[in-house]
């Protein structure tokens, strides 16, 4: 987000907020720093926070954890983020009922988040879906069951 007064470098044109679960944002800034590129990094809840309406051309959404229990208003919000023409991409891992299993067993159950199912179903006419499906991963880490994950990429109209 866009702080008056505040310039941030930006690389190819872009500009990037980044906001993660704090397992992941060490590496991020690895990745950041192996780029030379500048991220305003932002920690904290994505469904809470204050992201200007209409204030990104991309959202990308890297196996989100959001709460079914927040309610559809608080995705509503975070969608709204997205700019006229702007993109949301939203990656989710493809579970296997073995896999939903052995989560639930460790106390996350994943029937409790939005998927990528449920994710498409609140963009509604504000949204048109260009992709919704199954892709094989890229690179998975070694002694991964997560061969696959389920890709949404949907442009605001």
């Amino acid at each position: 987000m866009e702080r008056e007064g505040e310039r941030t470098p930006r690389r190819r044109g872009w500009r990037a907020d980044a906001g993660f679960g704090e397992v992941a944002i060490g590496r991020a800034r690895e990745a950041a720093g192996r780029a030379a590129v500048t991220v305003e990094w932002i920690r904290g809840d994505a469904l809470l926070m204050p992201f200007a309406p209409r204030s990104f051309d991309l959202l990308s959404m890297q196996y989100p954890a959001l709460p079914k229990a927040a309610g559809e208003a608080a995705v509503h919000a975070l969608l709204d983020a997205v700019r006229p023409g702007g993109v949301l991409v939203a990656v989710y891992h493809d579970l296997d009922d073995d896999h939903r299993e052995h989560m639930k067993s460790r106390g996350f159950d994943p029937a409790d988040y939005v998927g990528a199912d449920d994710l498409a179903g609140v963009l509604g006419d504000d949204f048109r879906i260009e992709v919704h499906a199954v892709e094989p991963r890229i690179d998975p880490p070694p002694d991964t069951q997560h061969i696959a994950d389920i890709v949404l990429r949907a442009r605001r109209r």
